[in-house]
């Protein structure tokens, strides 16, 4: 899958698979308790890019995937984090694109031991 493509009035929109990447990997990075991205688990980190970000759309039947692989801080509630990731996701996503995916998958690799989970201040 290289583009995804929706339709508008005046004919069709089509989505780098790179953008949407970006657009999911930025919303991740900003919600709380998020550590880094991981290569998905049995892949290799040859190469730069989406791939080596940690985040993997795949498509089937029309519908796109989401995959998230990612380390979390130290005292994160990782329901918390991972539903949160998601509803980020979908946010930034429906907000830059109105594109849909059919699931976003947030796969929890790790815990940064090293960094604590700031508190709120309140």
């Amino acid at each position: 899958m290289s583009d995804i493509y929706n339709k508008s009035s005046g004919g069709n929109v089509i989505i780098s698979e790179d953008v949407i990447t970006s657009i999911a990997t930025k919303a991740a990075e900003e919600v709380e308790g998020f550590a880094g991205f991981t290569a998905p688990s049995g892949e290799v980190k040859l190469l730069r890019g989406a791939r080596t970000k940690g985040v993997r759309l795949s498509a089937e039947e029309g519908a796109t995937d989401i995959d998230l692989f990612m380390r979390v801080t130290d005292g994160c509630r990782l329901s918390d984090f991972a539903e949160q990731v998601q509803n980020a996701v979908e946010q930034a996503l429906d907000e830059f694109t109105s594109f849909k995916a059919r699931s976003i998958n947030v796969h929890i690799t790790g815990i940064d031991l090293h960094q604590k989970k700031k508190a709120k201040e309140q």
